[in-house]
């Protein structure tokens, strides 16, 4: 009996001794470790002296904020190098800073010459591997001077000089119609719903703009659609769609439909995927209630959604920029 109460007390002590180095245990972050690098700066302008003592010969006068490299502590003197020179400074000239490195998005990069890729931040680190000019690598972290790369599935820092941003082949543009084969397109349109042009074009103050009244209702009058289509120089730029619960008729529904669907075609034409892209957008906001700029990539060229008051606007490269809007 005894022995089975000496057998329980020593498991009770083995758990209790389990759960005390489970919670000493350091756990291990999934993320990756910062890295750090550790550089000295000179607090104002000093000599390098070839001995630690400021009876040393003067090497070379060192700006202020210059960064040396760290190579040995010998009393109160720093053995550093600068400049491909080595010699000693005073710990009080200098200033010892500890930087972190900072992760940035996957850069492609290529190298400019054949360069080394180190183990780790610095020169003084292993060579891990050489790479030859215009090699592919991606940048994935900085620190100072350094770039931590990725080549193949290797990883190494590299100096940044020795590589360049790569440039990527830009997507082609789809061309937008030419602004009088827009405008004619609108203003020959005769509505199937309702036997008559939608469009009339018009100029105001300098601007060309066809301007759609597509359905009105005699009790109460703001019940309507409209669409205001804005050329610019070249091409259609701005397309305005108003609406004012006019999907409550069947009648002003089916108009309202005609109108958007043409309307949209003035931007690439008629039959392209472009103009089916926008009518897509078109379809899942106009019932949107939440005022938003939504931007929007269509045919290579940015614009923007705009959603407000009952509107739904799409705008593409207004003098070839794109307005700043606040709601």
């Amino acid at each position: 009996m005894q022995s089975r109460l000496n057998l329980k007390r020593v498991m009770k002590s083995l758990i209790s001794l389990l759960l005390v180095l489970t919670l000493l245990t350091p756990s291990h972050e999934t993320g990756a470790a910062i890295t750090t690098l550790t550089t000295y700066q000179t607090k104002a302008t000093v000599y390098l002296r070839t001995t630690p003592s400021y009876k040393g010969k003067q090497v070379v006068l060192i700006p202020k904020q210059k960064t040396v490299t760290y190579v040995a502590k010998s009393g109160s003197w720093l053995k550093v190098v600068y400049s491909k020179k080595v010699g000693y400074v005073h710990t009080e000239s200098i200033v010892r800073k500890v930087e972190s490195s900072k992760k940035i998005k996957d850069v492609p990069h290529v190298t400019l010459q054949k360069s080394s890729v180190f183990n780790g931040v610095g020169h003084s680190k292993k060579v891990i591997a050489t790479l030859n000019k215009n090699i592919n690598v991606i940048v994935t972290e900085q620190l100072g001077q350094y770039v931590k790369v990725r080549y193949g599935n290797k990883v190494g820092w590299m100096n940044q000089s020795d590589l360049k941003k790569k440039v990527l082949p830009q997507p082609s543009k789809t061309s937008f119609l030419p602004k009088k084969e827009a405008i004619d397109y609108l203003g020959n349109y005769v509505s199937s719903t309702q036997q008559r042009p939608l469009f009339k074009i018009e100029r105001s103050a300098g601007i060309d703009f066809a301007n759609a009244q597509l359905f009105r209702t005699n009790r109460p009058i703001d019940d309507y659609l409209y669409a205001i289509v804005e050329s610019g120089e070249r091409s259609i730029v701005s397309l305005m769609l108003i609406e004012f619960r006019y999907n409550r008729y069947p009648s002003g529904q089916q108009t309202g439909d005609e109108i958007a669907r043409v309307a949209l075609a003035s931007f690439f034409g008629e039959g392209t995927k472009e103009t089916e892209q926008l009518r897509k957008l078109y379809a899942k906001y106009k019932q949107a209630k939440k005022d938003e700029v939504i931007p929007i990539t269509v045919g290579g060229h940015k614009g923007l959604l705009v959603i407000w008051y009952g509107r739904v606007q799409f705008i593409f490269d207004y003098n070839d920029e794109l307005p700043t809007i606040r709601l």
